[in-house]
């Protein structure tokens, strides 16, 4: 036999052998492992957005699925071996437990569940409002700058004689008596009733609407509180 001949015998033989090789590692990466089943209660019907959890215990690497339609579930991309411990839960029925399940490449396994109902037990929920300490202060944010309020009580004892909201304003140090604060136009203020404004278009005479009536549009005994602020 020519040495050549033998030479080349070798090289196809491990030719051979290596794609022999290669294509049973395309095996292996081409296929999964899995775990596949339905989940169903005492009556067989099928349990939608049921849990399943597939923990594997060597690594601890969980793995998570929720029921769709018709109740299946689908683990996949698992490690292979084991063991696996799969809990199923849903709420209103008892959880489910299948431990020692063992795995191999690119196996896939079906597990089917069916779980029992159970009560729901949710504790008494109690509300307690807490004591008032001190003086309650209410902080309003859309204030600019300083402020003062005007209660209720103030208003019904505070003597008038025009009976104008205007009587009001004077117990604000800040008035000259009338609707200027501070030395500025009354022109410049913001009024309003109700979160409603109501200030004078116009710009003649009260800086109220209807300010040129010489009627009070507020009656004054309907004026629960003022406040100013500047």
């Amino acid at each position: 036999m020519y040495p050549g001949i033998s030479f080349f015998k070798k090289i196809v033989f491990k030719t051979i052998i290596l794609i022999v090789f290669f294509n049973q590692q395309l095996l292996a990466q081409g296929s999964s492992t899995s775990i596949t089943g339905t989940i169903m209660d005492e009556q067989g019907n099928a349990l939608m957005n049921a849990n399943v959890v597939a923990v594997h215990r060597p690594t601890r690497t969980p793995y998570k699925a929720v029921t769709q339609e018709h109740g299946i579930y689908k683990l996949t991309n698992l490690k292979a071996g084991g063991p696996y411990v799969i809990a199923v839960t849903h709420i209103g029925f008892q959880m489910l437990k299948d431990n020692d399940i063992y795995l191999t490449p690119g196996q896939e396994i079906q597990l089917d569940f069916q779980l029992s109902t159970e009560a729901v037990k949710i504790a008494p929920i109690r509300v307690r409002r807490p004591a008032p300490r001190g003086k309650i202060r209410a902080v309003n944010s859309l204030a600019a700058g300083m402020s003062s309020a005007i209660p209720q009580t103030e208003v019904k004892q505070l003597p008038s004689i025009i009976r104008s909201v205007t009587d009001i304003l004077r117990l604000d140090p800040r008035s000259d008596g009338n609707y200027s604060f501070g030395g500025r136009n009354w022109f410049y203020n913001t009024i309003s009733v109700d979160h409603m404004p109501l200030n004078n278009q116009f710009g003649l005479g009260h800086p109220v609407a209807g300010g040129q009536s010489g009627a009070e549009l507020i009656p004054f005994e309907s004026i629960e509180n003022v406040q100013i602020a500047l």
